[in-house]
């Protein structure tokens, strides 16, 4: 993945995030971002068309919630917001590798995508997401996130 393509993942997902959660992201460089012990959260999609692959977020499961609570418009600690917060960061996701596709492939091709899952990732498994070359790093109120973009040939 060259410079470029690192650039435009990282600025459509800040403006993707500030439009769809309110939140603000600073793309920085993956050594900026320290997992530490923290519950982890990955929300994970795949496209296929004339090209196929696999987009990936994960974000501490704090930040999960208080996408959550941003995108549905309520108080953090609200039941729904417990109840949502998958929902929520599926659905950033989803929005993600739409404008992500058409950022990086263009408007004229079609795309199939699956529906979003989610898995929990331990602090080795956000290490190995952190060391994958396809991976971009963003900081949303100090909390590190991790956006993987994978094309399959």
């Amino acid at each position: 993945m060259n410079n470029d393509t690192r650039e435009t993942i990282k600025n459509v997902f800040c403006d993707i995030l500030e439009r769809v959660a309110f939140l603000f992201g600073d793309p920085v460089e993956k050594c900026e971002l320290e997992g530490g012990l923290q519950k982890y959260v990955c929300a994970n999609i795949d496209f296929a068309g004339p090209e196929s692959g696999h987009v990936a977020l994960a974000v501490p499961a704090e930040l999960c919630h208080e996408i959550a609570a941003n995108v549905l418009g309520l108080e953090p600690d609200d039941e729904l917001v417990q109840e949502g917060a998958d929902d929520a960061l599926k659905e950033l996701l989803n929005v993600t590798c739409g404008h992500l596709l058409t950022n990086l492939l263009g408007t004229t091709m079609v795309f199939d995508l699956s529906s979003p899952k989610m898995e929990t990732l331990d602090e080795m498994a956000w290490k190995q997401m952190l060391d994958e070359p396809e991976t971009v790093g963003v900081r949303v109120d100090e909390s590190p996130v991790l956006l993987n973009f994978q094309m399959r040939n």
